[in-house]
């Protein structure tokens, strides 16, 4: 018998996880492959804010398949963007790690992390496009 709550969770997983996962294939192809970044720099900044984007769209369904458990219902949407907000933030700060340490063992994408003014860049650039997703959604969420 399988967990109502993991069944869940893995329904979410299934139906949102497709967004991150596709920014990171297209980003290791691209890089990997191609050498994107030396032949348009700019697709760092695209990147991160799109990441930002994903990221966010995953933790939202994530959260929106539980939501009504685990928040009162009064604010259950508040709490939820929150979450969201505060996940996409710490989900670009792991991302800013695994760059750093790619970089330092591999030299993932062939250009070392440029400079801490780099990585803020990329943080707020997530963090952009995580805020960009919320208030679009907010915008667009019917009450039921």
């Amino acid at each position: 018998m399988t967990n109502p709550i993991f069944a869940l969770l893995w329904g979410a997983f299934k139906k949102a996880a497709w967004a991150p996962i596709a920014v990171f294939v297209i980003h290791t192809v691209s890089t990997q492959f191609f050498r994107a970044y030396f032949h348009l720099p700019s697709l760092d900044t695209i990147e991160h804010f799109v990441g930002g984007i994903a990221i966010a769209y995953f933790f939202y369904h994530l959260l929106e398949s539980v939501r009504s458990t685990l928040f009162q219902p009064r604010y259950e949407i508040a709490m939820q963007n929150v979450i969201v907000f505060l996940a996409t933030g710490t989900t670009t700060v792991l991302w800013e790690f695994t760059e750093y340490i790619l970089d330092h063992t591999w030299v993932i994408h062939g250009l070392r992390q440029g400079s801490v003014g780099d990585t803020m860049l990329d943080m707020a650039l997530g963090m952009a496009g995580g805020i960009c997703y919320l208030v679009i959604r907010s915008r667009t969420y019917k009450l039921p």
